[in-house]
């Protein structure tokens, strides 16, 4: 076993926790967007209770604060998304070309991993599973309130965690834990850790659904109402206007808005649309 304590710049280029008996090779990546850390306050609370050695009981775990530069400053990005570039052989910034490399090269070497995130309106926890039967066991069986399948894949850009553990067929689910300043969602992080490295397998979230599409920012958009996630929208029910007109939901049974984004840039993604599944309904 690993010695039983670290400082978090010891996160910054991928600290090893390893266990005396042969097992999987776990990855917990947090702090990819620098200003949500409820991930590596998790890590650190574990680490100072001692819990977090404990719950490594067999093979290896990986903890990696991915973007160092960003989470010092307290900004969510430095000169581009980092959870855009990985795996991406044109960056022209060398600071997001050196983490996104890093980030890639762990993903390659881990068999299971978690990415932990917080979201910047107020929203249920939920995990985005690759689009894979393993990752969507593994999000079943984590603490959160819902689960949303079909979407990690759907960003406009590319280049995120999921993609990448997708392209080498690994294991990954990305948690959104709640809103960034919201406290709960540092426990929400710490029960997702237990769960991923305790082999649960308990479904415990509330509803699953199936991600649909995205509204993707165009020019003029702004939301007619201050939406939280999962805020439930009817057939036909207005959310928001662009240059091209209203953006009316499309869908029958109506839909969930999943991420709403606090401040939607032109090319992001505004929200997520996503139904129930056929065994919810």
């Amino acid at each position: 076993m690993s010695e039983a304590t670290f400082a978090v710049e010891d996160l910054f280029d991928g600290y090893e926790i390893s266990s005396d008996k042969a097992g999987p090779k776990y990855l917990i990546l947090v702090c990819i967007h620098g200003n949500e850390t409820c991930g590596v306050e998790a890590i650190l609370a574990l680490r100072d209770s001692g819990e977090l050695f404990n719950l490594v009981q067999k093979g290896a775990l990986t903890i990696l604060l991915a973007n160092k530069q960003a989470y010092l400053s307290k900004t969510r990005i430095v000169n581009r998304d980092l959870n855009r570039s990985i795996g991406k052989l044109d960056l022209s910034h060398s600071y997001e070309k050196e983490r996104a490399r890093l980030v890639a090269s762990l993903i390659e070497k881990a068999d299971y991993i978690l990415d932990i995130h917080s979201t910047s309106l107020p929203s249920p926890s939920h995990a985005i599973p690759c689009h894979n039967n393993t990752s969507e066991l593994l999000a079943s069986s984590l603490c959160i309130q819902y689960m949303v399948t079909k979407l990690a894949h759907l960003t406009v850009e590319g280049g995120t965690t999921m993609d990448y553990a997708k392209s080498v067929n690994t294991c990954a689910v990305t948690v959104e834990c709640g809103q960034h300043d919201d406290k709960s969602a540092i426990e929400t992080a710490k029960n997702c850790i237990r769960n991923f490295l305790q082999d649960q397998q308990l479904i415990q979230c509330k509803l699953q659904l199936e991600c649909k599409g995205s509204i993707e920012v165009k020019e003029g958009f702004q939301f007619i109402q201050k939406f939280k996630g999962f805020d439930f929208i009817k057939y036909k029910q207005q959310v928001a206007h662009d240059s091209m007109g209203q953006i009316l939901c499309p869908f029958k049974q109506g839909a969930y808005i999943v991420m709403p984004n606090l401040n939607p840039q032109i090319g992001e993604e505004a929200f997520f649309w996503a139904v129930k599944t056929s065994s919810d309904s």
